[in-house]
């Protein structure tokens, strides 16, 4: 597949899977602030389980705690 965003009034995630040029909506982005500013650049990308992955503008350039449980 390849992963791509719109943006405008009506912002979606698409995908286009290379073996029949199917395109797919894959979700809507009108509510979500998504981080574009300052440099970073806004784009997709995809989780072992297919499920797509953005970065969120919250406001702040701090992190405050990361917790992360890896599969065994």
């Amino acid at each position: 597949y390849l992963y791509y965003t719109t943006g405008g009034a009506d912002a979606k995630a698409w995908r286009v899977r290379f073996a029949d040029h199917r395109i797919e909506t894959i979700t809507s982005l009108m509510d979500v602030s998504r981080a574009g500013k300052m440099g970073w650049i806004p784009g997709i990308n995809v989780a072992p389980d297919g499920s797509p992955i953005f970065t969120r503008d919250t406001g702040t350039q701090e992190v405050y705690a990361l917790t992360v449980r890896w599969p065994r």
